[in-house]
């Protein structure tokens, strides 16, 4: 969707779900989507916010990755 652009992993603090995973000895992985300026992020600052076109380019992204990962699959 958004072309040759770089993957920049992060980290999130927080629970989000993923103890029982981790309790199993699985390394959680997640994935959100939304796509920001690394030097403009503002997450739970006075000034929080999220661009309306990441909101809903997110929603699209995610979307169509569940109906990938959901799909059938034939093996050739």
């Amino acid at each position: 969707m958004w072309g040759n652009i770089p993957v920049i992993p992060t980290m999130m603090t927080g629970g989000h779900g993923r103890a029982p995973w981790r309790a199993l000895g699985r390394r959680p992985y997640g994935v959100s989507g939304i796509m920001l300026d690394p030097n403009d992020l503002r997450a739970h600052g006075r000034d929080e916010r999220l661009p309306v076109k990441s909101f809903y380019d997110g929603q699209l992204f995610l979307y169509r990755l569940t109906k990938a990962l959901s799909s059938p699959r034939t093996v050739p």
